[in-house]
């Protein structure tokens, strides 16, 4: 017995005469079922979907896997295996490659896939209705006719397919092997693809059948809805409008072609299909939004960190009609300093223009010669409420302050000069865009004279107010308990829970009882509540920021 020919551009020797012997026998004792469902033969063309415009023939043998599914389109599977004959062979024979395999699956079904899973399939309604798909058949005058009204009833079905495929031989580069990974191909679904006439016309004088015919069979055959997912390759416009502004009307094989496929990225194409175009619109919206009030966030407390250091400048050389222009026109503003309150823009404006304007620099509006009033501002921490209109900002202030020598005789205060080390826990608000000054809280609890140190300063080193206005024209609107001046060490309330435990300090741990004494017997605990008549429209409210709670919820403003 001679041996069977061997395939061409394949390596190794041809079959022996043994090898033939046991493939004939094994093939009459063995059980061959699932290569005997193959019922189907088509041909068309496959290009890859990383390269579009590079292609191969291929002809399909096919399988249904579910049986009668073909007249029930919702559940109709169809398998093929892929085939490509050798250069010697014109038409199907033994020695063809198998070179890839495709799945084909009802609309019904490809609804059910994810959206990225739908991306790898596409559709045949191209390969149908320009009679490039065929199913090779007789040619005979006689038989043509009837078989070519059978292929067009088994297009009508296969339109409507979707199909996925994968190449495992790359023999249209010369592999004699399988080589590297399969390749996901995919259909043709418009002409200037590639040369469809030459390759087309090639493939029907082999088979004897002619493309022109059979669009012509076809051109009542009702074309389905594509996906958008599908026929993810061409969705790319971009590939297309280059190339045809280099080319047009030459296919994707021309030379102006492959420049265009070449600057092709299939990884990295655009989906351009609507549902899933539609999913991440939306998330890129949701994203933005979420970007935009993070950004909003970070610009407002850059903003209210600079209204307080503009503050702080404008104090330093007692530029004080601009210190009260930075306060805001809310009935509720007011400032609290040493055991007081001055309420609203009158009487923000008693305590700098009355009381520290005419006292340090004699009613002017500036600085005078030889006194110094320095406010270093540090160790800031800002809280911006989600409205954008509400601010905290806790911050320590280190201010160096006295006269000159040289004016001691003509600057009321004499010769002097002392430290002041205060810490401040303000609130501000957006008026018309723009953040001021709301409640502004100022606890000086120490002093130092530059002789001595701190530690032999006098008690209550800067004098209480005693009365209100108006029998002090200068004085405050009211007295509060709030009086603290060094050594007094009880701490200044915090308007953020702990960062880590998200629990406020208890009020017992924010006095300061004298040594082993028990802080019950100490001085109560400062505060941070409003004064009579003024509420917070969001007390109880959590306000969080970045996984955490920024503001005590009973201090939180807005609802």
């Amino acid at each position: 017995m001679s041996s069977r020919t061997k395939p061409s551009n394949v390596p190794g020797e041809a079959l022996s005469a043994e090898d033939v012997v046991l493939e004939t026998g094994a093939s009459l004792i063995q059980n061959f079922e699932p290569t005997k469902q193959l019922c189907a033969h088509l041909n068309a063309f496959h290009t890859y979907a990383d390269e579009p415009g590079r292609f191969v023939e291929a002809n399909h043998y096919c399988a249904h896997l579910t049986e009668g599914a073909l007249y029930i389109k919702f559940s109709y599977y169809k398998s093929a295996l892929i085939m490509q004959f050798t250069s010697q062979q014109r038409r199907p024979g033994p020695n063809a490659r198998l070179i890839g395999i495709e799945y084909m699956i009802t609309p019904k079904l490809y609804e059910t896939l994810p959206a990225e899973e739908r991306k790898l399939w596409h559709s045949h309604v191209y390969e149908v209705k320009s009679g490039m798909l065929i199913m090779p058949g007789p040619t005979a005058p006689g038989l043509r006719q009837a078989w070519e009204a059978a292929e067009t009833q088994e297009m009508k079905h296969v339109i409507g397919l979707y199909g996925k495929v994968y190449h495992l031989w790359q023999t249209d580069r010369g592999d004699q092997l399988p080589l590297g990974e399969p390749k996901l191909m995919t259909s043709f679904t418009a002409d200037g693809h590639f040369d469809f006439e030459k390759s087309v016309g090639e493939r029907d004088q082999r088979f004897g059948t002619d493309w022109r015919k059979k669009k012509q069979l076809r051109q009542d055959i009702e074309e389905p809805k594509i996906h958008d997912d599908a026929d993810f390759t061409w969705k790319s416009l971009s590939i297309i409008a280059e190339f045809e502004s280099e080319a047009p009307g030459h296919g994707l094989s021309s030379a102006a072609g492959k420049v265009a496929i070449a600057n092709y990225s299939y990884s990295q194409a655009i989906d351009l299909s609507r549902d899933s175009m539609d999913a991440d619109i939306a998330e890129l919206k949701k994203e933005v939004s979420l970007l935009r009030k993070e950004l909003s966030r970070v610009s407002d407390e850059a903003e209210v960190r600079k209204v307080h250091f503009k503050y702080g400048y404008y104090l330093d050389k007692c530029l004080y009609n601009e210190v009260v222009d930075m306060y805001a026109d809310h009935p509720d503003a007011y400032v609290e300093f040493l055991g007081s309150r001055y309420r609203g823009k009158a009487g923000i404006k008693r305590l700098y223009n009355g009381r520290f304007q005419s006292t340090f620099v004699n009613g002017r509006n500036g600085p005078v010669h030889g006194f110094l009033l320095d406010h270093i501002m540090m160790q800031d921490i800002v809280d911006v409420d989600p409205s954008g209109t509400h601010a905290w900002c806790r911050m320590r202030a280190l201010m160096q302050a006295g006269t000159h020598k040289s004016v001691r005789d003509t600057h009321p205060r004499g010769h002097v000069q002392w430290w002041e080390g205060g810490l401040y826990e303000n609130e501000y608000l957006k008026e018309n865009g723009v953040w001021k000054l709301f409640r502004y809280r100022y606890f000086p609890f120490w002093h130092a004279e530059f002789e001595t140190g701190w530690s032999l300063t006098k008690e209550n080193y800067v004098p209480w107010p005693t009365k209100t206005f108006p029998e002090d024209p200068w004085g405050p609107d009211e007295i509060i308990d709030q009086k603290m001046l060094w050594p007094d060490t009880r701490v200044v309330p915090f308007h953020y829970p702990h960062p880590v435990t998200g629990k406020r300090v208890d009020d017992d741990d924010l006095r300061a009882p004298n040594y082993g004494q028990d802080a019950a017997g100490a001085e109560l605990p400062l505060s941070l509540a409003l004064p009579e008549g003024q509420e917070r429209k969001g007390e109880g409210n959590t306000w969080s920021s970045e996984g955490s709670v920024r503001v005590l919820p009973e201090l939180v403003e807005n609802p």
